[in-house]
């Protein structure tokens, strides 16, 4: 009896052991489970938020860090009130959940754009760190990307959205045909009683008929029926031609005459700088890349003919170009189209000095003379 007795003595304390542990078990596995069911959330301003205190029938008191951010209410309703970070807590008797509150304000960075067909521009939400849905109001005049790549398919309007969750951001874009006619030369300084042409062109092909020239101020530079531009006094004014009911401007800058170098045998004075848009292919597309020209005046003051050649010219210092640009002069005449042909635009604004090295040969080749000038100032 007494040898049952102890054996059932220590089976009951066994399984007591066992159902102990297990009912310890279940108590810590309850715990583990309750949870907020986000552990941190970035919300838009304006925005709301409903948080859950998971496996949990207890009353719950919520609390926001910093009711400025955002607030919550009773039920875990969480609102996003300004630009910042917080902590919202829901508190269950001594022991406390919490999450990180991070409140955004995103903005485009374009509300409107023009795009000409064929060409693309990128929107941007800025000020977020959340996904965004982009999309277009219609496809046929313009798509949109995954990343806000714009790209024009068709004239007209439509709209680009941004979305981020229920909140949306849009920005109205238009579409233009691209104009192909350009004017082949733009920003033009010319020294006083020096003229240059300009032209209207399609795709390499200049426009003869149907354009109407005029200066916004004859006193300081006129243009003729045919587009040629006399400089008269010194100056800023504007040309338009007129086409096709549109208008291409450009601005002409007149200066005072400045010769560069003199002596007995040759004369060199400015005569023009400029920016050519000049035609280029590329599979198969037309384009324009611009380069800077400088044009001097060559007078040659022998009585034989010599060929000009400029080496290498100087702007504000800085070598520009390093080539053979060679101009053929007859005895005692003046050429106004030695034009030097550089591989970058030039911003004419900032153009304050002027060197050159150059030299002269004669119909045998023998070098006549040699001519450099150094930072000469053209204003």
């Amino acid at each position: 009896m007494n040898k049952y007795f102890k054996k059932f003595i220590t089976m009951f304390v066994l399984l007591s052991i066992v159902a102990i542990s297990l009912a310890s078990n279940n108590l810590k596995a309850q715990a583990a489970t309750t949870k907020l069911n986000k552990s941190s959330i970035t919300i838009i301003k304006g925005n709301t938020y409903n948080l859950k205190l998971k496996n949990n029938t207890k009353k719950v008191k919520w609390s926001s860090s910093n009711k400025k951010i955002a607030t919550v209410n009773s039920n875990g309703k969480v609102t996003a009130k300004k630009v910042g970070t917080a902590t919202v807590i829901a508190k269950v008797g001594k022991i406390k959940y919490t999450c990180k509150i991070t409140v955004e304000k995103p903005s485009l960075n374009k509300s409107k754009a023009t795009v000409y067909t064929g060409n693309t521009t990128t929107l941007q939400l800025k000020n977020t760190t959340l996904k965004v849905k982009w999309s277009t109001s219609n496809k046929k005049i313009a798509t949109v990307n995954s990343n806000g790549k714009v790209t024009a398919k068709k004239a007209g309007t439509c709209k680009i959205t941004a979305k981020i969750n229920n909140k949306k951001y849009t920005c109205k874009i238009t579409v233009k045909t691209k104009d192909k006619n350009i004017l082949s030369y733009m920003d033009i300084i010319l020294t006083r009683n020096n003229k240059i042409e300009q032209n209207l062109v399609n795709e390499g092909f200049y426009i003869y008929s149907g354009i109407k020239w005029y200066s916004s101020n004859n006193q300081i530079a006129t243009v003729s029926s045919r587009g040629i531009v006399t400089a008269k006094k010194v100056g800023d004014t504007k040309i338009t031609a007129k086409y096709s009911n549109k208008k291409y401007t450009f601005n002409i800058k007149v200066i005072p005459n400045k010769i560069l170098y003199e002596d007995d045998l040759v004369k060199v004075s400015l005569g023009s700088i400029y920016n050519y848009q000049s035609p280029i292919y590329f599979k198969s597309n037309f384009n324009y890349s611009k380069k800077g020209i400088v044009g001097l005046s060559i007078t040659n003051k022998t009585a034989e003919s010599f060929t000009f050649v400029t080496e290498s010219l100087g702007i504000n210092g800085l070598d520009v170009y390093n080539n053979w640009t060679m101009t053929k002069i007859s005895p005692n005449t003046t050429s106004n189209y030695h034009l030097i042909e550089l591989a970058d635009s030039l911003n004419i604004n900032n153009i304050q000095t002027l060197s050159g090295s150059m030299y002269m040969f004669d119909n045998n080749y023998m070098t006549i003379e040699n001519i450099s000038f150094s930072n000469i100032n053209i204003k």
